[in-house]
């Protein structure tokens, strides 16, 4: 898929045709505009004849490649590369005020003069004010494109010129042109807002090669390159700290406003700031594959993916302005047959015209999701498409996993218990053997504990039973690791220890021969978090875990989980989900595991956590919390809920204002400020609205 940026697109119905335009033509495999980030993007057969169709479409438009203008801005500082595409944009604005400003002027002197003057004086602020609407309506009516808001605000305005409303003329071309300026300023602003969000992408790069310090783009730094990060600096591609430690704002990553330390060998995540010193990382992904460009790329896409809402806000669109088009044909027909004088049929149809384009509604519908999902990433979540935004706001059941999202997943043996007096060093250099293969956190800390007992040898037929440990042979001995299940399985009689921590078995030829205590220290935000669902009628939270019985009876008591379920391999965890989906329940699910991948995939949303997250669990996820607190994930829902709302009360609004002044026209009691406030006015409103989700 190729990406432009598009500009010079009039309104948001506009745009919704220009989609629907380009989707028809053969040649295109897919297409995808979001007005509101004002980008689009497209797969063609045949790019060259697309693009002509696109910039030809109306007057105006022009497509600039994304991926030229990185290249092109490579070199300038980062600063001027943003405004280098809108300063035509800005300039079209300031023209576009000034002939409001000029328009006005000449329009309050005609009301001192008389006579012929008066007419002429007024007929120039027309002029000013409507010439360039007019010859765009032209245009646009010469590229078949029939009943956008030029050509309707023109004809309303020449048909009331003709009824001798000249004043009405121009007060109402004054009127729609200062909503559009408005609107526009207001749209700029909303898009502002999400851009500084997003703006986290380093332009260049200091690569240390050979001691000497190279500029590169970020693209072009290879994996296992030496970078410099200098204070104030954002790290610009994922990597691990080479300096002794580093003080690093987070906050772009995560929402969280304290500064984090971090020590030698910790991974940083490109878009983090050094806040003391400067530092020396090695880059361990490429540009594309860090945890911003995938951000970026997340926030970027995210509107793509329709909602119920915004599917029917288009079929609504394609429907309704022909039907108030034909309504005004038939007061044509059949109002002078009741009486009604010439002048009035006209002034009547006039104003149907004009409130027969939906832009408020358009535009309002996708810049509420581009603004909710542009806020919620400000915090550090990421939710990958409008409809899983609303898929959020849903939630009435939280499912989750316990390692990793209510405890921080940092193991530690607490305590060692030996029987049956075996060699208890061969027997410690099994167990580090063991479970250095495995990738399992437990295993992890199991290894960490007994490192002291490393040994070259190689173990013999090692395999890891899913949910139960592994199995292996060493020294012509059979190896046992793991919880009560193992050894259950393999017939092995053991003392059973009453410990509420994590318990790993070992077993040497059949024989129990230690138990090791595991604990994971709770993360200090879990508690707070699952009183905040209950809080927001989230009352259903159940924890789903691989750990036994005990422990999670212990997690939950002291989270405050009233329902939890325990010692599940993976695919019990996907049966739990599927029981409350079946249940008519509206499921979130919250992991971090490799093993949560399929069970994120099964709830209405799967969210991972994102910063020590498996990628798999992020790929498959709907909505990724990048700093791995539960907190956030009530944030998310409530930013969710009120972009929801504020959506609702945009079409709400919106529909009201339209369907009366339609039915106040009809009848002859409405005016042409009236149906332009129901235009400009309504979308103006709708778009103010939609940027207190960016405020929230």
């Amino acid at each position: 898929m190729k990406k432009y940026q598009i500009s010079g697109l009039s309104c948001a119905h506009c745009a919704q045709k220009l989609e629907q335009a380009v989707n028809k033509r053969e040649e295109v495999n897919a297409f995808e505009l979001n007005y509101p980030a004002q980008k689009l993007k497209v797969d063609s057969n045949d790019l060259p004849a697309t693009i002509a169709f696109i910039e030809n479409y109306e007057e105006g438009i022009t497509l600039v490649d994304l991926e030229q203008k990185k290249h092109h801005n490579h070199g300038h500082n980062h600063g001027h590369s943003h405004d280098h595409g809108h300063s035509h944009d800005h300039d079209d604005l300031n023209i576009a005020i000034l002939k409001v400003v000029i328009s006005t002027i000449l329009f309050i002197i005609s009301f001192f003069v008389e006579g012929q003057i008066q007419v002429i004086i007024r007929m120039i602020a027309y002029i000013i004010v409507s010439y360039s609407v007019i010859i765009k309506a032209i245009k646009n009516l010469l590229r078949g494109n029939l009943f956008d808001e030029f050509f309707l605000m023109s004809l309303a305005t020449i048909a009331a010129i003709s009824i001798g409303e000249l004043v009405e003329a121009i007060a109402v071309m004054l009127f729609y042109s200062i909503g559009e300026i408005f609107q526009e300023k207001a749209l700029n602003n909303s898009r502002k807002s999400i851009q500084d969000l997003l703006e986290l992408k380093v332009e260049n790069v200091r690569v240390l090669v050979n001691e000497k310090e190279q500029i590169m783009q970020p693209e072009a730094v290879e994996i296992g390159s030496v970078v410099e990060v200098r204070v104030g600096e954002k790290v610009p591609i994922d990597g691990v700290l080479l300096s002794d430690e580093a003080l690093l704002n987070t906050a772009a990553l995560t929402g969280e406003a304290v500064p984090r330390e971090f020590e030698k060998e910790q991974q940083l995540l490109a878009g983090m700031i050094v806040e003391n010193r400067p530092i020396l990382i090695e880059t361990t992904a490429v540009f594309s594959d860090s945890a911003i460009s995938k951000m970026l790329e997340m926030v970027e896409s995210a509107s793509s993916r329709k909602t119920k809402t915004e599917r029917f806000i288009s079929e609504f669109s394609r429907i309704y302005t022909p039907a108030v088009i034909l309504l005004a044909v038939l007061l044509v027909i059949f109002l002078p047959m009741f009486g009604v004088p010439y002048d009035e049929v006209i002034y009547r149809v006039v104003i149907l015209l004009v409130i027969s384009c939906p832009c408020a509604l358009v535009l309002s519908v996708p810049l509420g999701y581009f603004a909710g999902i542009g806020r919620a990433a400000k915090s550090g979540i990421l939710i990958k498409g409008a409809n899983y935004l609303d898929q959020l706001a849903k939630i009435n059941t939280i499912m989750l996993d316990k390692t990793g999202t209510i405890t921080h997943g940092n193991f530690v043996v607490t305590n060692v218990d030996v029987f049956n007096n075996g060699n208890q060093d061969e027997i410690n250099q099994a167990i580090y053997l063991g479970e250095s293969k495995s990738n399992h956190p437990i295993a992890k800390s199991v290894s960490t504990r007994y490192i002291k007992y490393k040994t070259e040898q190689e173990l013999i037929d090692y395999t890891e039973i899913k949910g139960c440990g592994i199995k292996f042979k060493l020294n012509d001995k059979d190896y046992l690791i793991g919880n009560q299940k193992l050894l259950n399985k393999y017939g092995v009689e053991f003392t059973k220890t009453n410990s509420k921590s994590s318990i790993v078995y070992v077993a040497e030829n059949n024989i129990h021969v230690q138990t090791i205590e595991i604990n994971d220290e709770l993360k200090s935000d879990s508690k707070v978090a699952i009183e905040k669902f209950k809080n927001i009628g989230i009352n259903n939270v159940i924890m789903l875990t691989g750990d036994q019985a005990k422990t999670a009876a212990a997690v939950a008591n002291q989270v405050g989980i009233d329902k939890y379920y325990a010692e599940l391999l993976p695919e019990d965890k996907v049966t739990h989900v599927a029981d409350e989906l079946n249940n008519g329940k509206e499921v979130g699910f919250i992991g971090d595991g490799i093993n949560d991948a399929p069970v994120i995939a099964r709830a209405n949303v799967g969210i991972a956590m994102g910063a020590l997250g498996s990628d798999i669990a992020i790929e498959t996820a709907d909505v990724v919390i990048n700093n791995d607190s539960l907190l956030s994930l009530f944030e998310g829902i409530e930013i969710s809920r009120f972009s929801r709302k504020i959506i609702k009360q945009n079409i709400a609004f919106a529909l009201i204002v339209k369907f009366t002044i339609i039915t106040l026209g009809v009848f002859g009691d409405a005016t042409m400020w009236e149906a332009v406030f129901s235009d400009v006015g309504v979308t103006l409103i709708a778009i103010l609205n939609s940027i207190r989700i960016m405020k929230k």
